[in-house]
């Protein structure tokens, strides 16, 4: 998320491939996450530890300023495709990239399905 450069809450990257991995700067505050989201700790600003402590020993760490994400992940995006394929939306996976790479509508739908 730093490297991609979503320094400020709100910002999202979203990762699409066999699985789908969404990841959202909240800012300083850990919000309570909703289902199937988890927060983790972005970065931080500052951190300070005590280099004479071995490795057995608690390091004595202090964040500052710490930005925290929250992340969650589907992993069977890829499946999603499959089940779209055998229910006859798409006859292959050539046909979907070219209808995709046709359409120039700037809008966004999702479709939400549910497969048991």
């Amino acid at each position: 998320m730093l490297g991609e450069g979503c320094l400020n809450v709100g910002d999202a990257k979203l990762t699409l491939g066999t699985g789908s991995f969404l990841c959202v700067n909240i800012g300083s505050e850990i919000v309570p996450p909703n289902t199937g989201f988890y927060p983790v700790v972005g970065w931080s600003k500052s951190v300070r530890i005590d280099e004479s402590l071995s490795c057995e020993d608690i390091p004595d760490t202090k964040l500052e300023d710490i930005t925290f994400l929250l992340e969650g992940f589907n992993s069977d995006s890829g499946n999603s495709l499959v089940k779209l394929k055998e229910s006859g939306f798409f006859n292959s996976y050539l046909e979907l990239e070219n209808t995709l790479n046709s359409i120039t509508c700037k809008s966004i739908f999702l479709l939400h399905f549910q497969f048991s």
